[in-house]
């Protein structure tokens, strides 16, 4: 798990001398995000060391990096990512998705799991139409990803659309 210091860890490559990795451009998005959906691992790996790079911000669709790594499929990202202490694995885009809903939506077995192994991931959190990770899981046909869900406590096995 990578913590972030006060200070810096020696003999770090200052990266925001040449990028400012966090300034977001006309759409929201930072060079962090757009180095996900580029999936340049090596820049990532380099860049997620230095904790004055913000894992947590979101786009103008409220979407975060950790909501970008399972439609791409790259579980070596979503590895990378959740080796950070300061990821929050919760945040709901504007759709109210989280980065679980979405592994579940798209299949991804290995992120599920990854995802699940994170202490503070809640479950049992609904997107704005009350769908949940099992209800994405069962009805997209992800057998597995249901049966890892169903091991969990607190899922709910009801769907209960919101009205607004």
């Amino acid at each position: 798990m990578i913590t972030c210091p006060a200070s810096r860890l020696p003999g770090l490559y200052d990266i925001t001398v040449f990028i400012k990795v966090n300034v977001p451009d006309n759409h929201g998005r930072t060079a962090l995000m757009y180095a996900i959906s580029r999936v340049h691992v090596s820049l990532l790996e380099q860049w997620l060391f230095d904790c004055r790079i913000e894992v947590n911000h979101q786009d103008r669709q409220e979407t975060t990096v950790l909501m970008l790594a399972p439609a791409i499929g790259t579980d070596s990202i979503t590895h990378l990512l959740l080796n950070r202490a300061d990821i929050d694995v919760n945040l709901q885009g504007n759709w109210g998705r989280t980065a679980l809903m979405l592994a579940a939506q798209f299949g991804r077995n290995e992120m599920v799991t990854a995802l699940l192994s994170v202490s503070d991931i809640d479950e049992t959190l609904q997107d704005n139409q009350g769908q949940s990770a099992f209800f994405f899981a069962q009805n997209l046909n992800h057998p597995q990803l249901v049966e890892r869900l169903l091991q969990r406590p607190k899922i709910s096995y009801t769907f209960s659309p919101r009205r607004n």
